[in-house]
């Protein structure tokens, strides 16, 4: 009994030897992991996570690309938005300075326009007046040639009597001239 005893003593502390010399997985194998579906479980969630989290931070680092890249656009964007606006700001003056030289323009469009009017008038006023003047003028130097011929003849037919040659006249600077001279003016007596 001593020898059963004493073999069973050895055969518990062999068992013994063999479980810490095996580690933990002796006594799984003894008996049996009870745990071992739930570390497998586990251990697919852990690489169905892994796989995702690889996914996502792929994704992030793609997303992260994208952002830096539309940051670039936005910046240029912005610049460009800014000159635009610069260039509407300098259109806009130059706008409102043109309107503000055509005001001015048509102003003195309607002040020339009412001169030339004024003008027109004036011209037509004057072309009436200078039409009447020289119809007094005509009838003046009509009556100026009357009066001159008149009294050239009745001077010349006086002179006549001391001068028996004189048969011709003419006018010069408003005074008659008689005279022999067969190309002026012919009287008679």
């Amino acid at each position: 009994m001593k020898r059963k005893a004493t073999a069973g003593i050895v055969v518990v502390i062999f068992i013994l030897i063999v479980t810490v010399a095996s580690g933990p997985y002796t006594g799984f194998f003894l008996g049996g992991n009870p745990y071992q579906s739930q570390i497998d479980s586990l251990s697919g969630e852990l690489s169905t996570t892994q796989a995702s989290l690889t996914e996502k931070s792929t994704a992030l680092e793609t997303c992260e690309s994208e952002v830096e890249s539309k940051d670039s656009e936005l910046l240029e964007t912005s610049a460009s938005l800014s000159s635009a606006q610069n260039s509407l700001a300098t259109c806009n003056t130059n706008f409102e300075t043109s309107q503000s030289e055509l005001s001015t323009v048509k102003q003195n469009l309607d002040v020339k326009t009412t001169e030339a009017s004024q003008l027109q008038e004036q011209k037509t006023t004057l072309e009436t007046e200078n039409s009447l003047l020289v119809s007094q003028q005509e009838i003046l130097e009509q009556g100026y040639n009357n009066l001159a011929n008149n009294s050239a003849k009745d001077i010349c037919c006086v002179r006549r009597v001391f001068d028996a040659t004189l048969t011709h006249y003419y006018i010069e600077n408003d005074k008659v001239i008689c005279t022999s001279d067969g190309n002026k003016t012919v009287f008679s007596c």
